[in-house]
């Protein structure tokens, strides 16, 4: 397993390095370690970490960044830098990678593989593979370098340093130039291209939003099918006459209803209450069936409308009964 240590220089905060308008330079050189990382993960046999601190709140001390390197084991080293020449806009400009003055085995290698692919990448001007008395590639105990990727003072560069694809791209090219240069293959063979970026970022998103809904639905269904305490009664006796059916157990009291369904319910109660006069309603049956079995009634039409000379007959029949 190859070990590849990396960092995005300085943070947020650091003085004095940032635009002239005041862009910190850790926002671009962010996005040019995570496009790393993410393309470096596509690969098998490698994995990296980083030393620096991800939110950029916190400028981590060269020295904790090389010394954890160095205890982790890492195999190689790389640190993202944006260049700056006087902190004022200048038309300077160019590409330009750091190893140490005396470098340490295959450190050369290592820089010449990288350094085209920041080139080609950047489409900047090629200022070549310099030797620099830098902490980060004198301190570190396996081959290290430094890329300074064009001048975030510049005119010129300023314009790719502002092109989030171009810093996506940048990371990328870096990690397939790496890749080539230790012979790693892809966890998927033929596949060329990986996410960006914001691809990834915008997928996440996707998967959030997605998950928030199935949650949003999950809860409106399971609300669905509670009924309102206040209208149990009501809702029980329109069940028990069979005015709402559900599909199974999902009688969804608490659900929309569309028009047709609502002529639906009012044919089931036209024909069981009005047109069916032989029904009889759950609330009076038993009373019903009581009268009946007295002959107090023939038993016949219980919904249909009496005449007040009938309901006499009928009382006057109970009486009588007594």
């Amino acid at each position: 397993m190859i070990k590849v240590g990396f960092d995005a220089g300085h943070g947020l905060n650091t003085p004095g390095k940032r635009t002239p308008d005041g862009e910190p330079e850790w926002t671009f050189n962010n996005k040019v370690a995570r496009a790393f990382a993410n393309e470096l993960a596509l690969y098998k046999g490698v994995m990296s970490k980083r030393f620096d601190d991800p939110t950029g709140r916190r400028d981590v001390p060269l020295i904790e960044r090389t010394n954890g390197a160095n205890s982790w084991g890492a195999n190689y080293y790389i640190s993202f830098h944006h260049n700056a020449l006087a902190s004022v806009w200048g038309e300077h400009t160019g590409v330009e990678t750091f190893i140490y003055t005396t470098p340490k085995p295959q450190s050369t290698e290592f820089a010449h593989a990288i350094h085209p692919a920041l080139v080609q990448s950047y489409g900047l001007r090629n200022r070549g593979v310099k030797k620099a008395n830098l902490h980060i590639v004198r301190e570190t105990n396996m081959p290290a370098i430094l890329v300074e990727g064009g001048f975030m003072d510049s005119t010129i560069d300023i314009k790719k340093l502002r092109n989030n694809q171009v810093l996506e791209n940048v990371g990328k090219a870096i990690a397939q130039a790496f890749a080539r240069f230790v012979g790693l293959e892809r966890a998927i063979p033929g596949q060329e291209e990986g996410l960006t970026v914001s691809q990834y970022e915008e997928l996440k998103q996707r998967i959030a939003k997605l998950e928030g809904q199935l949650a949003n639905k999950a809860d409106i269904t399971a609300d669905r099918n509670r009924v309102d305490p206040s209208f149990k009664n009501d809702w029980d006796w329109a069940i028990a006459n069979g005015i709402f059916r559900g599909d199974g157990n999902n009688l969804n009291p608490g659900g929309a209803i569309t028009r047709e369904q609502m002529a639906s319910i009012l044919k089931r109660y036209h024909d069981t209450f009005i047109a069916n006069n032989n029904g009889v309603s759950t609330n009076h049956k038993e009373a019903w069936e009581k009268l009946t079995s007295q002959g107090i009634t023939d038993g016949s039409n219980p919904r249909a409308l009496a005449t007040r000379e009938q309901v006499v007959d009928m009382l006057n029949r109970a009486i009588n009964e007594k």
